[in-house]
């Protein structure tokens, strides 16, 4: 899941106005992930000589979320983070640590979470993103990250939803996210991301690290 955080440019938007509009992007979808459930999924291809790929669907909901892909399930109630693999029936149990940038980087729901937080925004570009109007942000993190080279975002204008990320190590490797569909709805019942050692049965191997 760590590799797990990618277009024609209308002209009209690169006039001052809209300009403007678009750098609050960011700071408004940081907004509406205040308040609202997101709901994603997701594809990803990392690495550099060598690529893998794969993908998911994740649920976010203030400091909660629930991931699935690539035979993987986290599920993080805000304090607990719980990877499960099911077919393996191996799971491990972490407390939730958002103190430093790799913390964000191992987990796409926390990065997406805390773009408005962590990184510094400067708006790059407007474009589109099948047919839909997108601007493009270069992020930095706040806190140094040396082996970090950039991490660009796409975003719709208006901050509704997120289409694409792309990070870019200084050792050549990239991890490149898109994001087809993205939604925010109601806040629903917080306990669908809870999850105890009295889920599992005798048959899971459980490490508990918390």
């Amino acid at each position: 899941m760590k590799n797990i955080s990618s277009i024609i440019v209308l002209l009209t938007a690169l006039c001052l106005g809209h300009v403007s509009y678009a750098q609050d992007a960011v700071a408004q979808f940081s907004q509406r992930l205040a308040s609202q459930r997101a709901e994603f999924t997701y594809s990803f291809s990392a690495g550099a000589d060598t690529k893998i790929s794969g993908g998911g669907k994740a649920v976010l909901q203030g400091e909660c979320f629930i991931v699935v892909g690539n035979g993987l399930e986290l599920r993080c109630d805000g304090k607990e983070v719980w990877t499960i693999d099911r077919k393996a029936k191996e799971v491990m149990a972490e407390s939730l640590m958002t103190d430093s940038f790799a913390d964000l980087y191992a987990n796409p729901a926390l990065l997406v979470a805390n773009l408005g937080t962590a990184f510094h925004v400067k708006y790059l570009r407007a474009t589109t993103v099948s047919g839909k109007a997108a601007a493009v942000y270069a992020l930095t993190p706040k806190e140094s990250v040396p082996e970090m080279n950039s991490l660009t975002v796409t975003l719709a204008p208006d901050g509704s939803a997120i289409y694409s990320a792309q990070l870019k190590m200084k050792d050549g490797t990239s991890t490149t996210v898109n994001i087809p569909s993205f939604s925010f709805l109601a806040f629903g019942d917080s306990s669908k991301f809870k999850t105890s050692l009295s889920s599992f049965d005798k048959s899971y191997v459980v490490t508990d690290l918390r």
